[in-house]
């Protein structure tokens, strides 16, 4: 790789690092409530369903992991777009929900919160081999954010990562004589 070009993915990379918002990193239902949305609470459930079959529930005999929705990534993705994105990427979201909802009554006949997980999937990769740009990206951006919330929810961060918030431990109480005498003995 050229040094240009790895000055340039590192200095993207910093950049992304700042920009992030701290609550970004092991967050949690509790600590990503926020006031008002630019969301209606109809497109914030439906919202909750696409992120949902993007990371469904697991139920394997030998182990069991909660879904996107469980874990409230819906309303992580919906901070992240308030916080972090420009209104016109805020307004294809929007664009992007009524489309599943119109492609939902129109395939199916019923919203996309009734279809079962095989309909909601298929509407899904619909939309991500469609020739329409504004469908394609705004799937994009759902399974970003959605991984993102995901992979950084303090469930998956403790359980699968085990991220310890500050590695390490501080032993305040270490008797003195024992260091000093140690000490002194080594310089003799």
């Amino acid at each position: 790789m050229k040094r240009r070009g790895v000055i340039k993915h590192l200095t993207l990379a910093t950049g992304a690092f700042f920009i992030t918002p701290a609550w970004a990193t092991r967050w949690s239902k509790a600590s990503v409530v926020f006031a008002p949305s630019f969301l209606s609470v109809a497109d914030r459930d439906l919202l909750a369903e696409v992120v949902e079959t993007i990371i469904p529930v697991t139920n394997s005999p030998s182990e069991s992991t909660p879904g996107a929705k469980d874990l409230g990534v819906h309303l992580f993705v919906e901070r992240m777009l308030a916080d972090c994105y420009e209104k016109s990427t805020q307004q294809k979201a929007r664009n992007g929900l009524k489309a599943v909802s119109a492609m939902s009554t129109e395939s199916y006949r019923k919203p996309f919160e009734q279809a079962d997980a095989t309909q909601r999937l298929a509407l899904l990769t619909r939309m991500a081999n469609s020739t329409d740009a504004n469908q394609q990206e705004f799937l994009t951006l759902m399974k970003s954010l959605t991984i993102q919330g995901y992979t950084t929810s303090e469930y998956v961060m403790t359980n699968f990562y085990h991220y310890v918030m500050a590695p390490g431990h501080y032993y305040g109480c270490v008797p003195a004589q024992a260091l000093t005498q140690k000490a002194t003995s080594n310089h003799r």
